[in-house]
């Protein structure tokens, strides 16, 4: 998917670093056509672990953007869009990031969950941030 370039871009060159052991500790991934830092997001990107990363949130809810959800849906991003879940915050993967590994090992797994999907949802749009959202809120228990 033309959405999905940036995302397969990054993954292969965090793949490249991994692979001559110059994967760094922290890896923050932003859309730099579409993000603004008002001010440094280290002190939170260090305070990510093995089982956490930091994602900017949008300030409309899920259940608010009925085309977020179709994606989601799509996909088959089933923790993403979990009922607990349509009142909160979108979560907008044009800034994300955690440890190196972590990073890593999340886009392989979206990446390897659209190659599955095939042809079958060719028309479906960008799927990595639909799989990423759905990894994202799989791994954080709802309301916490």
């Amino acid at each position: 998917q033309p959405e999905d370039l940036g995302h397969l871009r990054i993954l292969e060159y965090l793949q490249g670093l991994h692979s001559t052991g110059r994967l760094p500790s922290f890896v923050l991934v932003a859309d730099a056509a579409e993000t603004t830092f008002a001010g440094s997001p280290l002190t939170r990107l260090r305070a990510c672990n093995e089982s956490s990363v930091l994602v900017q949130e949008s300030w409309v809810t899920l259940r608010q953007t009925p085309r977020d959800e179709k994606s989601l849906r799509t996909w088959g991003a089933s923790q993403a869009v979990k009922e607990a879940w349509m009142d909160r915050a979108l979560l907008v993967l044009g800034v994300w990031g955690g440890l190196g590994s972590l990073v890593l090992k999340l886009l392989q797994a979206s990446l390897e969950r659209i190659g599955a999907a095939g042809a079958k949802l060719s028309g479906a749009g960008g799927g990595v941030a639909a799989l990423l959202a759905d990894a994202v809120r799989g791994a954080n228990p709802v309301g916490k």
